[in-house]
């Protein structure tokens, strides 16, 4: 044999080598299939981001629901995935950011005004101030058949998913 030749492992021990590089794969290949698999609370939470949300109901700490005034009927939120929220139809608020953890919790923040007019009917910007009040103290979150449901420090704002138009 030249002495510049490469050498190979003993045959006996070479198999082995070759077998535990494929083990190595195969554990990390199925590593990744298993993170990618959903959880429960995949199912649970639904899809919450790129959704737009109309707001139906304020229901009360005692449980008295407040329907949405259909002469107003047109408040919507978009959870946008660079963490921004869409007001959309507000009179004044037009965005803000949120945070989403630990499965359900929500957490709304820099709720911005973008006007400080005056809102006809008056009844819209009663509603927008309950609605803004509320929505800065949410806590968690929770979606069952295309309703979304935030729970705030003093009520619960139920939203319905907006379907969207072909």
């Amino acid at each position: 044999m030249p002495s510049n030749a490469t050498k190979r492992p003993a045959e006996s021990s070479y198999p082995k080598i070759v077998m535990k590089g494929k083990l190595v794969w195969m554990a990390l290949l199925l590593m990744v299939l298993m993170a990618c698999e959903k959880s429960d609370d995949d199912v649970k939470t639904g899809p919450i981001v790129n959704t737009e949300w109309k707001l139906e109901q304020i229901i009360d700490e005692s449980d008295i629901a407040s329907n949405f005034p259909s002469a107003i009927n047109d408040f919507e939120i978009a959870f946008k995935e660079n963490g921004n929220i869409d007001l959309v139809n507000l009179c004044n608020y037009t965005f803000g950011s949120y945070s989403l953890s630990g499965g359900n919790s929500i957490k709304i923040y820099n709720v911005g005004q973008g006007t400080e007019k005056y809102c006809e009917p008056l009844l819209r910007m009663q509603w927008e101030t309950l609605f803004v009040n509320s929505f800065i103290t949410a806590k968690t979150y929770s979606i069952d058949k295309k309703k979304l449901s935030i729970s705030c420090e003093d009520c619960k704002l139920i939203f319905a998913v907006i379907e969207p138009s072909e």
